[in-house]
């Protein structure tokens, strides 16, 4: 399937993994949760994201990188400045 990703929200569904973009204004948040069963590609695009693994670990990330991890950790995330990222979620 062609696809030209331009909203937020599920892009990409299937056996194997799963595509999400989403997009958050500087002082937004993504809540605390996990995803057993998956292993995680967290992706920013732009902007600046402090990603926050299991209460205890921060991770400053900036356009380019990518915090790779395992679903069973719980993962919350500040948006540092008006931000996009992609998150892959790779059924294990």
């Amino acid at each position: 399937m062609t696809k030209v990703i331009h909203e937020n929200g599920m892009q990409i569904k299937n056996e194997q993994f799963m595509l999400v973009k989403k997009s958050g204004a500087q002082g937004e948040a993504i809540q605390r949760h996990n995803h057993p069963g998956y292993s995680i590609l967290f992706t920013v695009v732009s902007g600046h994201v402090i990603a926050t693994l299991n209460d205890q670990e921060d991770f400053d990330l900036k356009p380019g990188e990518v915090l790779s991890f395992d679903g069973e950790n719980f993962i919350s995330a500040k948006f540092a400045q008006d931000s996009q990222v992609f998150i892959t979620l790779i059924k294990q």
